[in-house]
């Protein structure tokens, strides 16, 4: 323990030695008494909000990834008997 610590009388914790009051057991160290202000029924509610989720994008590979591997082949292969086509209907004419 540090010069400018010492322990609560009721709980033992170390805590500044400028403190009015406890804050692991929430007493008042001048009057003994257990302290309003740290009861879990004075504390201001916080409610938690998460994040809305973002949109897919094309950067998200995990969920489009397994969606363009099946996509793209197609697509080439399209690309491909177009590309077929035409140089065979340029050939016969």
């Amino acid at each position: 323990m540090e010069n400018t610590e010492k322990q609560c009388p009721y709980c033992a914790e170390v805590i500044k030695k400028e403190a009015v009051i406890c804050k692991h057991c929430g007493h008042d160290l001048q009057t003994g008494q257990p302290s309003d202000s740290l009861r879990l029924e004075n504390r201001p509610v916080v409610e938690i909000v998460k994040p809305a989720k973002a949109a897919s994008t094309i950067s998200d590979g995990v969920k489009l990834g397994c969606g363009m591997f099946i996509i793209l082949p197609i697509i080439i292969v399209v690309i491909i008997i177009v590309i077929i086509a035409i140089a065979m209907a340029g050939a016969g004419a």
